[in-house]
């Protein structure tokens, strides 16, 4: 079918807030992939656009100039308009291309768009090149509505974490030719493989002695490039991405998605950690999302179960939300530090470029370019933070751009009024 993919962002991004400061909704993770990179694996012989906040169009055009953004594509075909909080299973996709045989539609779940199918000279109706954030209004108003229930659509990071080790399956299926069965690996004496049937391994794979690989559970995918040091345990489903490291005696157990680019150490529970980050000492993390640059300083450790068993309450975009979850742990921003011995309490979320240190609880909720803990908070200047983001990038062989550098500072500006209490 001749179709361009436009993947969008809707008002709700505010919803998976610190996470989606310095990226789209749709390049979050979840399974092994993030969902863009799902949806050009579904969609290869298809124009990609890629609609976003305009602040962010100017770093996600460095990050992918082979797709477009916030533009149209010079000829106008049919359009499928993707909500870049969908995602993409089996059994969603099947309905969506169903549909799309069956001319235009606009698909809803709770008046929100999931996903639109539009001839082409429908298309340049919907304002895609403003990068305001989509609504049901933005679509044409006469074309068939359909509204059902869809499962797959994600409200807030927990929602990725929990649908990690379902996602990772479909996901073994779109990546699998970049993976073979550990069958037709030579791995040295004193690994130990549990169901070797689900247990997937890139080209460049160093796993030492000691190591078990337990996929009883659920599949085990260790991506190229990555190293696993001796004694460690893992349990499937869990995927661990190029170029990561796993100290040894690391215990990565189900529902874990690492990397890429990330070291890990000490125990690691039911997390998604977006990439570039370090977690390579003894701590426990457990039921969390961890972005991009990243450090959690050793013994760090955080909270995922209250007291009293009761639900976890998380504190995002000024609200309490229930997650309706008795596990849930933490978030944490882009560029975020945690000192050693850092103590971190259930639901707690740390927003971007904060620097956490200091005896005793944080407050569970840290605004952006925050410094300090639970004596206190001041602003974590922005020339400092700045500097650096830049050295530790560049430990890892990656330039802090203008535009990226740019983006902190916007960043740091919109989330003034937290950091002065006129916020949660």
């Amino acid at each position: 079918m001749n179709h361009d993919v436009y993947v969008f962002e809707d008002i709700s991004f505010e919803q998976l807030l610190p996470l989606v400061w310095t990226r789209p909704v749709y390049d979050l993770r979840c399974g092994i992939l993030s969902i863009r990179e799902k949806l050009q694996v579904l969609f290869p012989e298809s124009t990609m656009v890629l609609h976003v906040r305009s602040y962010l169009a100017p770093v996600m055009r460095e990050r992918y100039p082979e797709v477009l953004v916030n533009t149209f594509p010079g000829i106008f075909r049919p359009g499928l308009f993707i909500n870049g909080r969908l995602l993409p299973g089996d059994t969603v996709m099947s309905m969506i291309r169903r549909l799309m045989r069956e001319g235009e539609f606009i698909l809803q779940c709770r008046n929100e768009v999931v996903a639109a199918y539009l001839y082409a000279h429908r298309v340049r109706e919907v304002p895609v090149e403003e990068g305001a954030p989509l609504q049901a209004s933005d679509f044409p108003d006469d074309v068939l509505i359909l509204s059902m229930d869809v499962p797959t659509m994600f409200q807030y990071p927990w929602d990725l974490v929990c649908r990690n080790p379902e996602q990772l399956m479909e996901d073994v299926n779109l990546v699998g030719a970049t993976l073979h069965p550990i069958s037709e690996k030579v791995l040295p004496e004193g690994v130990f493989v549990l169901n070797a049937s689900h247990v997937y391994l890139g080209p460049d794979v160093r796993i030492y002695p000691g190591v078990v690989l337990d996929a009883e559970d659920g599949p085990i995918v260790v991506e190229d490039g990555v190293t696993i040091m001796p004694g460690a345990y893992v349990q499937g489903p869990v995927a661990i991405r190029y170029g990561s490291l796993v100290k040894p005696h690391t215990k990565i157990y189900e529902g874990s998605l690492i990397g890429p680019v990330t070291k890990v150490g000490g125990e690691v529970e039911a997390t998604t950690i977006q990439g570039y980050s370090n977690k390579q000492h003894e701590g426990f993390l457990g039921h969390a999302y961890i972005g991009e640059w990243v450090n959690l300083g050793a013994g760090t450790h955080n909270s995922d179960l209250k007291n009293n068993y009761s639900n976890v309450k998380v504190p995002l975009n000024g609200q309490l939300v229930d997650t309706g979850l008795t596990f849930w742990g933490l978030i944490a921003g882009d560029h975020t530090k945690t000192a050693i011995g850092t103590l971190l309490n259930t639901g707690t979320v740390l927003g971007v470029s904060c620097n956490i240190f200091g005896a005793g609880f944080p407050p569970r909720y840290v605004p952006s370019f925050s410094w300090g803990g639970a004596q206190g908070l001041v602003t974590y200047e922005l020339a400092r933070a700045l500097e650096v983001a830049s050295r530790v990038m560049a430990r890892r062989n990656r330039v802090l751009t203008e535009r990226e550098a740019e983006l902190l500072r916007y960043v740091y500006a919109a989330t003034e009024k937290e950091r002065l209490g006129e916020a949660l």
